[in-house]
């Protein structure tokens, strides 16, 4: 895996991060014998992620995340699973008290 990341801070209270990984296989034989085919190729795709981290009144005791993953799946996913993009789109609530 492979991967490339930059997070900021774009106000005091609001934080914003980006990545983009690639993922592939070491060595595709184990998984060829699991799933009974013969060619996998190695490489499975690329995944963008995209999130924002907002503290409305600048504590932690109230932080809200968001954001989304975008996987662009490549011959070696799509010989396993599926073609298709995936997507995963995420809201989390934390309250500390």
């Amino acid at each position: 895996m492979f991967n490339a990341g930059w997070d900021a801070e774009l106000t005091p209270n609001l934080r914003t991060t980006v990545n983009v990984n690639t993922v592939s296989l070491d060595k595709v034989e184990t998984l060829q014998r699991l799933l009974f085919q013969g060619a996998i190729d190695r490489f499975l795709g690329v995944d963008v992620g995209v999130g924002f981290q907002w503290r409305p009144w600048l504590t932690d005791n109230v932080v809200i995340t968001a954001g989304a993953s975008v996987f662009q799946p490549s011959k070696g996913f799509e010989q396993i699973l599926r073609n298709g993009v995936l997507y995963t789109p995420f809201i989390v609530a934390t309250f500390t008290y």
